[in-house]
């Protein structure tokens, strides 16, 4: 997955967007997922809060005035 670009955001909510890789980027193999994970700044837990095919999320439950 290539870098990701904030698209929108809000208090409560962010989508997020990435390229689609393909070729030498997938080693050569079809794409089956992409995951998105969510570091909770905790120093040790991650959340993943995406699995698919798709290029964008949005990540929703957010709470303005909190650092993500």
């Amino acid at each position: 997955m290539g870098p990701i670009s904030v698209i929108s955001k809000n208090e409560t909510e962010i989508l997020l967007s990435w390229s689609a890789i393909s070729g030498v980027s997938a080693g050569n193999s079809p794409v089956t997922a992409y995951n998105l994970y969510w570091d909770n700044n905790s120093g040790d837990v991650t959340i993943k809060v995406y699995s698919g095919l798709a290029t964008n999320f949005t990540v929703e439950g957010m709470t303005g005035g909190l650092i993500y």
